[in-house]
């Protein structure tokens, strides 16, 4: 099931953008939102998936893709709490997603993730 509204958060991207730059922000329209991106990390065996709280994900309104490269590359991070606190104290759990658009795959591709992650 893909959710494509919710009420609490204002979207990311919006529905109109989407229409216009489908293949950047598609999957940033549907990732934007708890249930997708619980789903995304279920598919993905995450252990901490039945750990987080979904409904209170948050999406930061920034992005760490360099211009020069806007056209092949879209990321969103995303926060999300823990469902319990964790030593006492509210945890989040950043996860950040980089997509690339290519059609053939980059052999330099570990080294961009790189750069974004320690850039994150």
């Amino acid at each position: 099931m893909l959710i494509v509204s919710q009420q609490d958060q204002p979207p990311l991207v919006s529905l109109a953008d989407v229409v216009r730059n489908y293949q950047e922000n598609g999957v940033k329209f549907l990732l934007q939102h708890g249930l997708n991106m619980r789903d995304l990390l279920h598919l993905d065996d995450c252990p901490e998936e039945p750990l987080l709280d979904f409904a209170r994900q948050t999406v930061e309104r920034t992005s760490f893709v360099k211009a020069d490269y806007h056209h092949l590359l879209s990321d969103l991070l995303v926060r999300v709490p823990y469902k319990q606190l964790v030593g006492g104290k509210a945890t989040l759990l950043s996860i950040y997603i980089l997509l690339e658009h290519m059609s053939e795959p980059d052999p330099f591709m570990k080294l961009f993730l790189l750069e974004y992650v320690t850039q994150a």
